[in-house]
């Protein structure tokens, strides 16, 4: 599915419980009207997330929602990750900028899988 912001072409992307994708815009109280700042800040917290996986050795997908300003979600209280040697921060979610100025951000999470049973 695609559709037009401001002239040009982006991919819409239906989001719901069962997929990992969410916007990081304006309605998030934690979003400034500062692209580059808005940026800086989902790299910084994407590595403060990954800090608390790897003292902990699990994190639940609501959990980085929850830090991020996120809802959560049904699923989100059972997938995650589990801490393994060889893991980056850009394991927990990638940043696609959405909008030509910036203003938008579509994280992309990637979790494990259901770890509610591993920990």
């Amino acid at each position: 599915m695609s559709g037009v912001v401001n002239g040009t072409n982006v991919a819409v992307i239906p989001l719901d419980e069962d997929n990992y994708y969410r916007f990081f815009d304006e309605t998030n109280c934690l979003w400034i009207p500062s692209p580059g700042q808005n940026l800086m800040f989902l790299k910084n917290v994407r590595e403060c997330i990954y800090g608390l996986l790897e003292n902990s050795g699990h994190l639940f997908l609501n959990e980085a929602f929850d830090i991020l300003g996120i809802p959560k979600t049904k699923n989100g209280q059972l997938v995650g990750w589990i801490y393994r040697d060889g893991m980056h921060s850009d394991d927990i979610y990638t940043i696609h900028r959405q909008i030509n100025d910036g203003s938008i951000y579509l994280l992309q999470f990637n979790p494990q899988g259901i770890i509610l049973d591993k920990i």
